[in-house]
């Protein structure tokens, strides 16, 4: 009877017992479901339904086939060791497939242990969700991919460097511009790749290089930029080329400063064309100080703009006394009103009005006379944009004429004296 009384709280107690540990998995956060040597499933708690739709006792003495469609002798779940060398049980963690009991699959995080019982080996699986995730992570890898594609895409080279000047990062650009293999430059200090010689010549020592100072400001925070003539990056064949910079400080949320971004540009067909464009200004102006005429530019307001040589003679006036000033303040002793009539004249009818024997005082401050040609000027999009004053200095013509005139006039006296001479006699 004592044998039997025992037997019947044996009973009892192993019935709490497994009561209280059903209740105690219930009670973990993370579906839970424990699966026999052959398979098939011996326990899951409660929130297995939140995750795979299944109640626990759908899944109870089934085989796990039916959550894991993928499940066989060569799928991790079930070929990957769970013992060390030693014969200890060890705890891993995949990433799997499962099954919802709507057909649906999803991407859940396992954590896999051994558990030795007295009916053998018993396989614990704990689930979580990653599927959101995952999601999450995958937005994240392409926005990643945007950006570098967008430093990618820029012609400026981009550079980043930590704050020892090592190089962590360079676009498509800074390999193209420098001549270098990513390889060779990822871990490279910067400075040492760009400037990687100073030289008796060199315009700068190497405690005052500009690029070497700019990267060591942006410990204190500040943003520079540099460019000027002497400013020079060499590419690995040796040659180097003029360039702008800028360096820009990387901060954390917090403001801490994490490295230096070093974005620059070539200028050297910007310098090209700004030589050739200064060599066709000077050609220009050869060509207007090579006319042997009067040539004065002004704009819709009457400032001058242009005055060549023969204008500088014949005015005593240098160009750099009279561009930007009014015409008419620069020249007093012209005849400003038939002058500012034939520039109206032409501004309304677009047509060339010409002014013979205008009045006007030399610089020795004697009278002369101008014939003026105002011709209009047109932009390319057919508005006026001003005037050009072509003129030619009548006053030795004038004199010659006019002694001409006298020379005439005199023979014509003497012929007439000759004649009344004649009748006398």
């Amino acid at each position: 009877m004592k044998r039997i009384h025992n037997w019947s709280t044996r009973m009892k107690r192993d019935v709490l017992l497994e009561e209280i540990s059903s209740r105690l998995l219930d009670v973990i956060p993370d579906p839970l479901i424990m699966v026999n040597d052959k398979g098939e499933v011996i326990f899951a708690n409660r929130h297995v339904k939140d995750l795979l739709g299944y109640a626990p006792e759908d899944l109870i003495g089934h085989s796990i086939e039916r959550i894991f469609p993928e499940y066989s002798q060569s799928h991790p779940f079930r070929a990957a060791p769970l013992t060390t060398p030693s014969g200890e049980f060890r705890e891993q963690t995949r990433e799997l497939l499962v099954k919802r009991k709507d057909g649906r699959e999803c991407s859940v995080e396992i954590s896999l242990d051994c558990l030795q019982t007295s009916q053998g080996l018993v396989l614990s699986c704990s689930l979580r969700d990653i599927t959101e995730r995952k999601r999450l992570y995958q937005a994240m890898a392409q926005l990643h991919h945007h950006y570098v594609q967008i430093l990618h895409s820029t012609n400026k080279g981009i550079c980043h460097l930590n704050l020892q000047g090592v190089v962590t990062f360079l676009n498509t650009a800074a390999l193209d511009l420098l001549g270098w293999g990513r390889d060779e430059l990822i871990g490279a200090p910067f400075h040492q790749v760009v400037h990687p010689a100073l030289s008796a010549d060199t315009p700068h020592s190497l405690e005052h290089c500009p690029l070497l100072l700019a990267i060591q400001s942006v410990q204190n925070g500040q943003i520079r930029e540099c460019q000027g003539d002497d400013e020079l990056f060499c590419r690995k064949d040796g040659t180097s080329f003029p360039v702008a910079y800028s360096c820009t400080p990387v901060k954390e949320d917090a403001g801490t400063i994490t490295g230096v971004v070093v974005t620059f540009r070539d200028l050297s067909a910007q310098k090209a064309q700004a030589q050739a464009l200064q060599d066709a200004y000077a050609y220009t102006e050869q060509l207007l100080n090579s006319i042997s005429s009067i040539l004065i530019g002004i704009d819709p307001k009457g400032l001058i703009t242009r005055w060549n040589r023969i204008a500088h003679l014949t005015f005593g006036l240098a160009p750099q006394d009279v561009v930007g000033r009014n015409l008419y303040e620069v020249l007093p002793s012209l005849d400003s009103r038939t002058l500012d009539h034939a520039v109206c004249e032409c501004r309304r009818t677009g047509q060339p009005i010409r002014l013979d024997n205008l009045l006007f005082r030399t610089p020795d401050g004697k009278e002369g006379y101008l014939g003026l040609t105002i011709n209009p000027v047109f932009t390319e999009s057919g508005e006026q944009s001003g005037q050009l004053i072509l003129g030619v200095d009548l006053t030795e013509r004038k004199q010659l004429e006019a002694q001409l005139a006298l020379a005439q006039k005199m023979e014509s006296i003497g012929q007439l004296a000759a004649g009344i001479a004649h009748e006398i006699n």
